[in-house]
C-alpha cells in the first residue's frame, strides 16, 4: 500500500508547495529581478518531478490481474511457474521504465534552468540531447531485434502455458500526425494468436479495438451474449439445447463478460467483444466449454 501511497504523496506535496511558492514570490514587493512569479515554482514542480521519477522502481509496475491470472491458470496446458506471467516482461518494462526516466531527467535538468533563466540560446542547446536522446531510443524500438521485436517474444512467452504464440504481428506505419505537424507512428494491421488446444485449431485476431476468438469445433447452432454481467442465449432461445441452457446457468457472472457476444455452427465457434484487453481469455474458456458439449 505505501508502494502506492508514495508518489501521489510526491505529487500532492509538489502542488501544493509549487502553489505555495508562487504566491509568496508574488506578494513580495522587494524582488526586483524582472522574472515571473511561476519561475519559483517552476523550480519546485522540477525537483518534485526528479524526487518522483528516482524513487520509483520496477516493483511499481502493473501485474496481472487476479481474475485474468485465475483464467491463464484454468487454460494453461502446462503447470504456470510462480511470477511466469508477469515476468514476460517485466524486463522489457523495466528498461521502458528507466528510458523514460532518463528523458524525464534530461528535461528538468536541462530545460527547466534555460526556462528559469528565460535564455533562449540555452533552450536550443537543451533542446539538442533531448532530441538526440530520443532518436536513439526510437532507433532501438524500431530496428531488428530491438524493443519492438523484445515485446513480441514476451507475449509469445506469456500466451506459450496456452498452446498459442503469435502468427500474426501488425506493421509500423509513420503517418501525418492529425491535428499537427509532422509524422507520427501507428500500428497497421492485426495481431494474431494461433495454436492447437485439445485437438482443435484456436486463433485469436486483436485488430481494430476489437478482440475475435476462433475454435474451430463444429457444434449446433447456438448463439450467445453477455448482458449485466452475465452470459444469456441470444435470442428468444429456440435453438439452444438442455446442455447449453445448464452451462450458461453454471458461469458465474463477471464483468468480463460484459459486451461479448458468441456465435456457433458447423463452422466453428467464434466469440468476438470489444477492446483489446486479455478478456478473451474468457471467450476461450466459454467456446471451449461449448465445443465439449
Amino acid at each position: 500500500m505505501s508502494a502506492a501511497v508514495r508518489p501521489i504523496g510526491i505529487f500532492a506535496a509538489t502542488i501544493g508547495l509549487a502553489v505555495a511558492t508562487f504566491l509568496v514570490v508574488d506578494a513580495r514587493t522587494d524582488d526586483v529581478s524582472g522574472r515571473t512569479p511561476g519561475t519559483a515554482a517552476l523550480v519546485v514542480v522540477a525537483i518534485g518531478i526528479v524526487v518522483l521519477v528516482l524513487t520509483q522502481r520496477a516493483s511499481a509496475l502493473p501485474r496481472t490481474e487476479s481474475d485474468i491470472a485465475a483464467m491463464f491458470e484454468a487454460l494453461a496446458l502446462r503447470p504456470i511457474r510462480p511470477g511466469e506471467l508477469d515476468d514476460a516482461g517485466r524486463d522489457l518494462g523495466a528498461r521502458s521504465m528507466r528510458s523514460g526516466r532518463n528523458m524525464t531527467l534530461l528535461v528538468v535538468v536541462l530545460m527547466v534552468p534555460a526556462l528559469a533563466l528565460q535564455k533562449p540560446l540555452l533552450i536550443v542547446l537543451g533542446a539538442i540531447p533531448i532530441v538526440g536522446y530520443g532518436l536513439v531510443l526510437a532507433a532501438n524500438v524500431l530496428r531488428p531485434g530491438g524493443t519492438l521485436d523484445e515485446a513480441w517474444q514476451a507475449a509469445d512467452r506469456r500466451v506459450a502455458p496456452l498452446g498459442l504464440r503469435g502468427a500474426e504481428r501488425p506493421d509500423v506505419a509513420f503517418v501525418p500526425r492529425v491535428g499537427g505537424a509532422g509524422v507520427e507512428s501507428k500500428l497497421v494491421g492485426p495481431t494474431v494468436l494461433r495454436g492447437e488446444r485439445h485437438g482443435r485449431e484456436v486463433t485469436v485476431t486483436i485488430a481494430g479495438g476489437r478482440t475475435e476468438t476462433h475454435v474451430d469445433a463444429a457444434v449446433a447452432p447456438v448463439r450467445l451474449k453477455g448482458h449485466r454481467q452475465r452470459v444469456r442465449v441470444d435470442g428468444d432461445g429456440d435453438g439452444a439445447s438442455f446442455a447449453v441452457d445448464a452451462l450458461v446457468a453454471r458461469i458465474p457472472a463477471s464483468a468480463r463478460w460484459t459486451g461479448m457476444r458468441l456465435e456457433a455452427g458447423q463452422g466453428g465457434i467464434t466469440v468476438r467483444r470489444p477492446g483489446i484487453s486479455e478478456a478473451w481469455l474468457f471467450d476461450l474458456w466459454l467456446a471451449e466449454r461449448l465445443a465439449e458439449g
